[in-house]
């Protein structure tokens, strides 16, 4: 499940990516851009993970 909202979140964000660059879209711009967005991706499943598991810690 989380493998399917990981890739479409990068799916969109290159899409959005290369509409609002769609002149100069080079192989270098959209990795780096997809770095950014799977950083991203990374931050927030970690946030929420934290978040889930404080919940747990405190609901025991």
């Amino acid at each position: 499940m989380q493998f399917s909202i990981f890739t479409s979140v990068v799916v969109v964000g290159l899409a959005a990516f290369v509409q609002a660059n769609p002149v100069a879209v080079s192989p270098r711009d959209v990795g780096n851009q997809l770095v950014k967005d799977a950083s991203a991706v990374v931050m927030e499943l970690a946030a929420v993970a934290g978040d889930a598991a404080r919940q747990m810690v405190q609901t025991k």
